[in-house]
């Protein structure tokens, strides 16, 4: 089958291959927004502060005995674009 007949033409990229080029482009738009220090996540988990975020979040002491911030965190924010 030639490659036209499927669909596949020399020089067009993928669906895939344009989402992830749309994606770059997006990301370092963004990038040039923000200014600041790039840091990485264990060192971001280092620097925050706990009490604040915790009421902010309405995160009780007992809920982190048995789940993690990160964890409490993320069912807020999915409970909240699930309603």
């Amino acid at each position: 089958m030639r490659e036209e007949q499927r669909g596949e033409r020399r020089g067009v990229a993928s669906p895939k291959a344009q989402r992830t080029s749309s994606w770059l482009v997006l990301m370092k738009a963004i990038e040039k927004l923000v200014s600041g220090k790039e840091i990485d996540l264990e060192e971001l988990l280092e620097r925050v502060n706990q009490a604040q975020i915790q009421k902010n979040y309405k995160i009780s002491d007992p809920e982190l005995g048995i789940s993690s911030l990160v964890d409490a965190i993320a069912c807020r924010i999915a409970a909240c674009h699930a309603l």
